[in-house]
C-alpha cells in the first residue's frame, strides 16, 4: 500500500464510488450506511494505491508439477 501514487482517473472513480455509497444508503432509508463512504473518501484524498502481490511460497516454476519453496530448493509436488 503506497500513498500519493494513485492516478487521477482512479481518484475520480473513488469519488464516484463514495457518492454512490452515500446516495444508495439514503435511497434505501439507511443513512447510517453513509459512514461506509468515509474510508473511500480518505483513500481517494490520500491517493492510496493498493497492489496485490502473489505470495512467495505459492509461486510456481516453469517445470511441470514443481513448486519453489522459500529456501529456493525445488520440491516435486
Amino acid at each position: 500500500m503506497k500513498a500519493f501514487e494513485l492516478s487521477f482517473s482512479a481518484v475520480l472513480l473513488r469519488f464516484y464510488l463514495m457518492m454512490g455509497i452515500i446516495l444508495v444508503s439514503f435511497f434505501i432509508g439507511q443513512p447510517l450506511l453513509a459512514f461506509l463512504a468515509f474510508p473511500v473518501l480518505l483513500s481517494a484524498l490520500l491517493g492510496v494505491k493498493i497492489e496485490l502481490k502473489p505470495l512467495k511460497f505459492m509461486q510456481f516454476n516453469h517445470f511441470k508439477n514443481e513448486r519453489s519453496n522459500t529456501s529456493g530448493i525445488s520440491v516435486a509436488a
